[in-house]
């Protein structure tokens, strides 16, 4: 279970750093996805929002609430952000589905 919680950990970091910058585009914008590479692409980005809810309940439990609510708010700029720019309706959903996931 610890070595669970510390990849949780590790994406957590990797989300908040993701989202740090103000950038008005998605980071789905500056690739081009083959539709394979897209259906994975979104497999993935809904896997990041299912860990983070984890971590987020996790946080929960050991009494940190405003870490979980600051991750679960990450989450879902992640998932507003993939939306924005020039992205395929794909992954358009794909980062609506983020947001709810969290």
């Amino acid at each position: 279970m610890t070595s669970l919680r510390a990849r949780c950990t590790g994406i957590a970091k990797a989300v908040r750093a993701a989202v740090a910058g103000n950038s008005s585009c998605s980071p789905a914008s500056l690739t081009e996805f083959s539709p394979d590479q897209e259906m994975s692409f979104g497999h993935e980005m809904l896997k990041v929002s299912r860990i983070l809810a984890v971590e987020a309940r996790a946080l929960i439990r050991d009494g940190r609430p405003l870490e979980a609510a600051q991750l679960l708010t990450d989450g879902i700029r992640l998932g507003d952000d993939l939306s924005r720019g020039r992205v395929s309706m794909l992954v358009e959903l794909i980062g609506q589905a983020m947001t709810r996931n969290v």
